[in-house]
């Protein structure tokens, strides 16, 4: 019979194990939400958006806006699925790495966009929100910098 394991190695255990469960329901409602958001304003995307004259900031507001959801959903299914191990999870575990800090950078390009367009496109919305938002991206920068990986 094996000797029991440490204390300090059971404690280390459970709490990788309640960080999982803490994330798996993280990404169980950010998933939900995201989906909720995308119901509530579906209509007037279709109004404001698609019978619009298409141009390039369109065609990126489609592309992330739906690559979001797409990228959520895999992620849920990779991290309940216990079958998402070894080649199925190397087939797909590009994609939210690749696909992640694109996505962030969108969404606080799309929310700046959302707040001037409230204001009525004033000026000094952007004078506010660009400098938040680009101060930001360099703190994500420099936390990636220092980042240890396990």
């Amino acid at each position: 019979m094996d000797a029991p394991l440490p204390p300090d190695v059971v404690k280390e255990i459970v709490t990788g194990f309640s960080h999982l469960v803490a994330n798996k329901y993280y990404v169980l409602a950010s998933t939900v939400m995201l989906v909720y958001d995308h119901m509530l304003t579906f209509e007037r995307e279709r109004v404001h958006v698609w019978n619009k004259r298409k141009s390039l900031p369109s065609y990126l507001f489609f592309i992330f806006r739906y690559l979001t959801p797409i990228v959520s959903l895999i992620n849920l299914i990779a991290l309940n699925d216990p079958n998402w191990v070894g080649p199925t999870c190397n087939h797909w575990i590009w994609l939210p790495v690749a696909v992640g800090p694109i996505v962030s950078a969108a969404t606080g390009i799309i929310l700046i966009l959302r707040v001037y367009a409230i204001y009525q496109q004033s000026q000094w919305i952007l004078y506010i929100t660009v400098p938040i938002y680009l101060a930001e991206l360099g703190v994500m920068g420099v936390r990636e910098s220092h980042a240890v990986f396990v």
